[in-house]
């Protein structure tokens, strides 16, 4: 089981990482109807996820059951300044956290997988549980990069 879920996590992050590079400037920044992100939004949003999910598996992985934080999606894009990032550097973050972050869970043994945090929302939350949340998110993104798309 953990050998497929580090692939999956790997590859939905190599996927979203390659459609995003292949954007023009004018599509990273296509502005979608009714507030929702821009697709250099969604990267940085990326971006910044990718920070909180690379800390949730080393602390998980490192500490007896330590507190997972949840992270406010809704403050970000205002007062991280989204507006005045570059789609570039945000990719480089999500490249470079999914390379260190598959390297340590290729390493892991199996019983780490469900070694547990404590997330201050959802109540226990296992390795597995963490890896799989980001696997899922960064498909759910991608899927949003290309309704934007569409628009």
């Amino acid at each position: 089981m953990s050998k497929e879920m580090v692939d999956a996590y790997r590859e939905s992050g190599e996927i979203f990482i390659a459609r995003a590079k292949n954007l023009s400037p004018t599509q990273m920044n296509t502005s979608p109807s009714s507030g929702q992100w821009s697709p250099a939004y969604i990267v940085h949003h990326m971006a910044d996820a990718e920070a909180f999910f690379t800390t949730r598996f080393m602390s998980i992985l490192s500490d007896e059951m330590p507190d997972v934080v949840p992270f406010n999606e809704a403050v970000f894009p205002d007062t991280l300044h989204y507006a005045l990032r570059t789609a570039h550097a945000s990719l480089a973050l999500i490249e470079g956290a999914r390379m260190a972050s598959a390297e340590i869970l290729n390493s892991i043994e199996s019983a780490e997988w469900s070694r547990k945090g404590r997330h201050t929302a959802l109540g226990e939350y296992s390795l597995h549980d963490a890896v799989a949340k980001a696997t899922n998110h960064i498909q759910d993104h991608l899927a949003q990069i290309e309704e934007t798309l569409k628009g």
